[in-house]
């Protein structure tokens, strides 16, 4: 108990301290009740503006793309 958890999850790093463990598993929305989240603000925004412009990228209805648009952005990075 006490103990700290990192994930990072794209560009941003989220912090847990374990409040208390258990003798057996969990399904996950019990997990919360043994965690206790303690990732500082700055990361939050970070994560919050990434998963912004992944949606400014590509529109929610969009998908992913198709093999035309593929090749489309395949050509346009070609010289990055």
């Amino acid at each position: 108990m006490g103990d700290l958890i990192t994930v990072q999850k794209n560009n941003a790093v989220f912090s847990f301290q374990i409040i208390q463990l258990t003798d057996k598993r969990l399904g996950a929305k019990l997990v919360a009740n043994h965690l206790l989240d303690i990732t500082p603000e700055e990361e939050l925004e970070k994560y919050k503006t990434y998963q912004m412009a992944q949606r400014a990228y590509r529109g929610k209805d969009q998908g992913k793309p198709n093999k035309k648009d593929r090749r489309d952005i395949d050509h346009f990075l070609e010289g990055w």
